[in-house]
């Protein structure tokens, strides 16, 4: 069985964001993470679209990282997912699917070092 760490996680903008993936069982397995824009977009908010994990047989965890890229512009919260798959039909997954929100602090504080000038 193979599953992400959590359904949902957050971060703020200008960091990585670290994500775990687990698997139980004894063999090796491999997994893809594919992401799916929603209100973030890939290269304007985060830098991680595709990647692929192999488990060896044993280990239990690998931790993935997303670069959560910072701008200037005040967005608000946004959000995309990641999804987990696998080519191998007796892969069974757990936690597939988990959303990634991003909190806006750089944006924020640019927008309001402009209103006070």
């Amino acid at each position: 069985m193979i599953g992400l760490g959590s359904s949902l996680y957050t971060a703020n903008e200008g960091t990585q964001l670290p994500i775990k993936i687990f698997k139980q069982g004894n063999g090796a397995v491999t997994v893809n993470i594919n992401t799916t824009d929603s209100t973030a977009a890939f290269m304007k908010d985060y830098s991680l679209q595709a990647y692929t994990v192999t488990f060896l047989p044993n280990e239990i965890v690998r931790t993935i990282i997303v670069n959560i890229l910072a701008d200037s512009d005040y967005e608000g919260l946004e959000n995309f997912t990641l999804t987990l798959h696998s080519n191998h039909s007796s892969t069974t997954m757990s936690q597939r699917r988990a959303t990634v929100t991003i909190h806006d602090l750089t944006g924020m504080l640019s927008t309001f070092i402009k209103h006070c000038i």
